[in-house]
């Protein structure tokens, strides 16, 4: 692991977190730009319900069944596609077969 020269990370998820930490604050920052100027800007995307429906929480639901949305907003994955090659296949999260004994309910 890289130190810079304070002794602090300079690489890895701390770098990542800064970084969408940033172009979080950029965007709200482009936004109050738009807003104060009167223009026009596209809203930001929503996740919405698999089912077309939010859960009932308390209840139980089904992990594979996450929101619609995409990248950042329904679901966050490290990586490209859907490496365990099973259901919902044009989503990119990795599903896999499960092998746990436990019964779904």
């Amino acid at each position: 692991m890289c130190k810079n020269r304070n002794g602090f990370n300079c690489g890895g998820s701390s770098s990542t977190a800064a970084a969408k930490h940033l172009a979080r604050a950029l965007r709200t920052a482009l936004h109050a730009l738009l807003l104060a100027a009167g223009l026009p800007f596209a809203a930001e995307a929503a996740p919405t319900p698999y089912s077309g429906v939010p859960i009932v929480i308390p209840g139980s639901l089904e992990a594979e069944n996450f929101d619609f949305g995409g990248e950042g907003v329904a679901y966050h994955d490290n990586t490209p596609g859907n490496q365990g090659g099973q259901y919902r296949l044009s989503e990119d999260v990795d599903l896999i077969v499960s092998t746990d004994s436990a019964p779904s309910t």
